[in-house]
């Protein structure tokens, strides 16, 4: 995410982890965060600390509310991480895809730190309008 920010200059809002949301994306603090230059949430999906699901579902609904009250469209990235190749098969029963209509876009990777230094990632949109056409491969 500070990555991210600091490449394409933009104001990173980090909320921070605590006990109570399982030291996941806590709800609670996300609307706060939250204006007319907000471009869009990022939702992991296998978190760093835990290994934990962040509420993919839960986080389109606290949009969808706020969207009624504000009339702004926030979308949602799914940070994927190695969550994302895992999830469809260790827990059918999470919904993080397109299904949800708010999630614009999922990265997935997966390392292997052993013998082999081999990193595969991915990137896919749900729509070829929200990715700049002259960054893909052909």
């Amino acid at each position: 995410m500070r990555k991210f920010a600091r490449y394409f200059e933009v104001d990173a809002r980090i909320i921070p982890v605590r006990k109570e949301s399982n030291y996941c994306l806590d709800l609670e603090k996300i609307e706060e965060s939250l204006d007319e230059n907000t471009i869009g949430i990022f939702v992991i999906l296998g978190s760093t600390y835990t290994g934990h699901y962040e509420p993919v579902e839960e986080v389109a609904k606290l949009l969808d509310e706020y969207e009624k009250k504000t009339g702004l469209d926030i979308p949602i990235h799914v940070d994927g991480a190695s969550g994302a190749l895992f999830c469809p098969f260790a827990t059918p029963s999470v919904k993080f895809g397109f299904q949800i209509p708010r999630v614009k876009s999922i990265n997935a990777y997966i390392y292997f730190k052993d013998k082999l230094n081999l990193q595969f990632w991915t990137q896919i949109w749900s729509c070829v309008s929200w990715c700049r056409l002259d960054c893909l491969a052909r």
